[in-house]
C-alpha cells in the first residue's frame, strides 16, 4: 500500500485556499443570474461553461504550468445537450478543478432535500483515475464559506463505465461534518480533483438536474437518476448467520414515521419467533437521503437453520417484511493477518501471539515475499516459507493464504527495473518462456501445503506500476497460471483475484483478459479489493472516520454487478488505515492512530461488523507488526493499532485492542479454524 494511494482515497473533500475563497467572494455577484437548474444549455465561448455555470481552476498559488478547460456541447440521444468538458494539465503539479452548476447560493429552508443529479462519462487513465463527482460548496450565514462535500453516492467511478447516474442529497438540518455546523445556503457542483501532471481527458455531463424536494413533481422526478429511485424501493435483502452468531444489518425506515420507538422480528416456517425491541432505535440517513435503521440481533442458538423472515414493525404499525435470514451451518467473514516478523525478531520484540486470527497471507511477510522460495527453474528453498506456513497452521489447519506475486530477478522479464518491493525486477511478469515453470511452482507449492491451504491469490495491487509493469493481458495470463497450478493439485482451494489498492482503481484487473481473450474472472473463485483509511460507524450509527468503509463495500457489489460476478464470495485481502489520510468527525475528533487505545478498539471492532454486514467472505488486516513508527500516520507502528508506543517510547503490542479484535472474530468470524495462538 502505497502514500499515494491513500492520498487518492481520502481527498473526497476539497480544501480551498484563502486566494481561492476570496476569489469567490469577489466573484459572487457574478452568479445572481439564475437559481434551479434543469438542463444544459449551448456554450457560445468555448473557454467558458454555459450560461448560468461558473468555473474555477484550484493551484493553491502554485502555478507550474497551465492547467486548460475548454467546453462544447453535442446532442444526447435523449434530446438533450450533453456538456463536454476537456481538460488539458500543462502543471508539474497536481491540480484541482470545480465547475458550479447555479449561478448563485440557494438558501437552506427548513424541512427541504437538495438533489443533485445527472449522468456522467468520462475518459480516464484506467490505472489512476482521478476524482470526480457532484456535491456541494457549504456556506455559514452570511454567506462565509463552510466547506465542500461530495457524497459516495454522487462521485463517478471509472470502474462502473460510462453513463454513470451520480447524485447527491443534502438534508436541511444536516450537519458539515468537519466544521460542525448546518449550512445556511449551498451550491451544487461538478468537482474533479487529484488532476495529475500532463492529464488530458473529457467529461461528458448529461441530465443535469438540480432541485429541492418542494420542486414541482415533473422537476422532482426528472432529479432523481435511477440510484436515488431505487433506494426508496421496497427492500428484500437476504442475511446469511449462524446459530448463536452476532449479525449486524440495516433495514430502511419509513420516512413519515421518524424517531419512534421499533422493533424487527425473526419468524421461522416452524413457529419460532425472537424479537429485537429498540427504543428510538439509531437512524442514519444513506448518500441516497434513505432513512436507514441499524441493529445488532444475536441469533438464539438453538435457531432452526433454513430461511425466516425478518420483520419490522415502527410503533403502533402492523409489522412488514424487509427481508430474510438464512441460517446455515457455516457463516461469517474468515478474518486473518498479515505478520511481517511472525515467526522471526517479533517474537522476541513483541512476544508470543494472543490475537485471534483464522489465517495468515504470506505476502510481505520476511520469510516468503518476492517468491524467494523459487530459486530455479523446478528447484526451490523451502527453509523459510516452511518455517512460515508451520508457525501459522498445523497438520490440517486451513490458516493459510498463499499470494503469489512478483518474479525473482532471475526469472524477470525487466530484472533491472525498480519496484515497491525492494527488489529490481520483482514487478515486472516472468519472463514467457518461465510460464510452464511457473505454473509448475505455483503447483509444487499448493501441493507442499495441501490441506493447510485457505486460498491462494494472484498478485498484489497490479493497478500500480510499482507492483506490476506488466499489461493487462500478462496479468490474466499469469493468473491463469495460478488457477490451473493450484486445481491440478487442490481443486477444493479457491483462487482470489489480483486486489488494487482500492475499489475505485479495480478496472485494471475486473476488465483484464488472456492473450486469447478470455476474462480473468473466468479463473478466479473469489473476488475483491484492498480497502485503506474507511472505517465503520459507532453503536450509535455515527461514523469513526468521515471516509466511511460501508461507501466501498457497497462500490463493490456494484462492481461485481457490472461485470457479471455478484455470484462470487468478495475477499479483502488488505485492510487497515493511516491517521495521514482518515478525517475524524466531530464525535470521534481524533483520528483512528490517535484515539485512545479503547475507542480504536471499538471503531476495529465495528469495521469488522461492517464487513459481516456485506456479507465479505474474507478480510485480512494490514498489519499487525509494520513497525514504521511514523509519528503523524502511524504513530503506534500498526496500520490496525496492533501496537503502540508505551510510555518510555518502546513499540509494544496495545493488548486492549488486540482484545477487541480477538471479541470480533468470536462474533463475525467463522467458527472453523479460529486460532488462539
Amino acid at each position: 500500500m502505497r502514500m499515494k494511494a491513500w492520498l487518492w482515497i481520502g481527498a473526497c473533500v476539497a480544501v480551498l485556499s484563502a486566494t481561492t475563497l476570496v476569489m469567490l467572494k469577489r466573484s459572487s455577484a457574478h452568479w445572481m443570474d439564475a437559481d434551479m437548474v434543469h438542463a444544459v444549455a449551448s456554450v457560445s465561448d468555448p473557454s467558458q461553461p454555459p450560461s448560468g455555470y461558473f468555473h474555477q481552476l484550484m493551484d493553491d498559488n502554485r502555478v507550474e504550468g497551465p492547467l486548460t478547460v475548454t467546453y462544447r456541447t453535442e446532442p444526447g440521444q435523449d434530446g438533450q445537450l450533453v456538456l463536454v468538458i476537456a481538460v488539458d494539465s500543462q502543471s508539474r503539479r497536481t491540480t484541482n478543478y470545480n465547475l458550479f452548476l447555479a449561478s448563485k447560493a440557494t438558501t437552506v429552508t427548513p424541512g427541504e432535500r437538495y438533489v443533485l443529479g445527472a449522468r456522467m462519462s468520462a475518459s480516464d487513465n484506467i490505472r489512476e483515475p482521478v476524482l470526480l463527482g457532484l456535491g456541494f460548496q457549504l456556506y455559514k450565514p452570511n454567506d462565509a464559506y463552510l466547506g465542500d462535500t461530495s457524497p459516495a453516492s454522487g462521485m463517478f467511478k471509472a470502474v462502473l463505465g460510462d453513463g454513470q447516474p451520480v447524485s447527491a442529497v443534502w438534508a436541511s438540518g444536516q450537519v458539515y461534518e468537519q466544521g460542525d455546523q448546518t449550512a445556511a445556503s449551498l451550491r451544487p457542483r461538478l468537482s474533479l480533483h487529484n488532476i495529475p501532471p500532463g492529464f488530458k481527458g473529457e467529461i461528458r455531463l448529461a441530465a443535469v438536474n438540480w432541485s429541492n424536494s418542494g420542486a414541482t413533481a415533473q422537476a422532482a422526478a426528472k432529479a432523481q437518476p435511477a440510484s436515488v429511485a431505487a433506494a426508496t424501493a421496497p427492500t428484500d435483502r437476504t442475511w446469511t448467520a449462524t446459530a448463536g452468531q452476532l449479525l449486524p444489518l440495516s433495514v430502511p425506515w419509513p420516512e413519515a414515521s421518524g424517531p419512534a420507538n421499533g422493533t424487527l422480528v425473526l419468524q421461522s416456517p416452524s413457529g419460532q419467533s425472537q424479537s429485537y425491541p429498540a427504543e428510538r432505535p439509531v437512524l442514519i440517513r444513506d448518500d441516497d437521503g434513505q432513512l436507514q435503521s441499524w441493529w445488532q440481533l444475536r441469533i438464539p442458538k438453538d435457531w432452526a437453520q433454513g430461511a425466516s423472515a425478518v420483520m419490522l414493525s415502527v410503533g403502533s404499525e402492523p409489522a412488514r417484511q424487509v427481508g430474510s435470514l438464512k441460517v446455515v451451518a457455516q457463516a461469517g467473514v474468515f478474518i486473518g493477518h498479515a505478520f511481517h516478523r511472525y515467526p522471526g525478531p517479533s517474537e522476541k520484540a513483541f512476544g508470543p501471539l494472543t490475537v485471534r486470527y483464522q489465517f495468515a497471507r504470506s505476502l510481505s511477510n520476511d520469510l516468503t515475499y518476492l517468491n524467494q522460495w523459487w530459486t530455479g527453474d523446478g528447484t526451490y528453498d523451502w527453509r523459510g516459507i516452511d518455517r512460515w506456513a508451520d508457525f501459522h497452521a498445523g497438520p490440517g489447519q486451513r490458516r493459510l493464504l498463499l499470494t503469489f506475486s512478483g518474479s525473482p530477478r532471475w526469472a524477470s522479464q525487466s530484472p533491472h527495473q525498480p519496484s515497491a518491493m525492494g527488489q529490481n525486477g520483482n514487478a515486472a511478469p516472468p519472463q514467457r518462456a518461465l510460464f510452464p515453470a511457473y505454473q509448475r511452482m505455483v503447483q509444487d507449492t499448493v501441493a507442499r501445503y495441501k490441506g493447510r491451504v485457505l486460498a491462494v491469490e494472484c498478485w498484489n495491487e497490479p493497478n500500480s506500476p510499482d507492483f506490476f509493469s506488466g499489461t493487462q493481458a500478462d496479468l490474466a495470463d499469469l493468473c491463469q497460471l495460478v488457477h490451473d497450478g493450484t486445481k491440478a493439485v487442490a481443486p477444493e482451494v479457491p483462487v482470489i483475484c489480483p486486489q488494487a489498492d482500492s475499489p475505485e482503481k479495480a478496472a485494471f484487473v475486473y476488465g483484464a483478459r488472456t492473450s486469447k481473450g478470455e476474462s480473468i474472472l473466468a479463473r478466479c473463485d473469489a473476488v475483491g479489493a484492498h480497502i485503506y483509511n474507511r472505517l465503520g460507524r459507532d453503536t450509535q450509527g455515527r461514523g469513526y472516520a468521515a471516509e466511511q468503509l460501508d461507501d466501498s463495500l457497497k462500490l463493490l457489489h456494484k462492481i461485481n454487478q457490472r461485470y457479471g460476478v455478484q455470484g462470487k464470495p468478495i475477499a479483502v485481502t488488505e485492510f487497515g488505515a493511516s491517521s495521514c489520510v482518515t478525517r475524524p468527525t466531530r464525535y470521534h475528533p481524533l483520528s483512528f492512530g490517535k484515539m485512545p487505545s479503547s475507542e480504536a478498539g471499538d471503531a476495529l471492532y465495528q469495521s469488522l461488523s461492517t464487513f459481516r454486514e456485506h456479507g465479505v467472505w474474507m478480510v485480512a488486516l494490514y498489519s499487525f507488526d509494520h513497525e514504521d513508527n511514523n509519528p503523524e500516520c502511524r504513530p503506534g507502528g500498526s496500520f490496525t493499532r496492533m501496537t503502540r508506543v508505551d510510555e518510555k517510547g518502546r513499540q509494544v503490542v496495545d493488548q486492549a485492542v488486540v482484545n477487541r479484535l480477538n471479541e470480533a472474530v468470536s462474533d463475525f468470524g467463522r467458527p472453523e479454524g479460529v486460532s488462539t495462538r
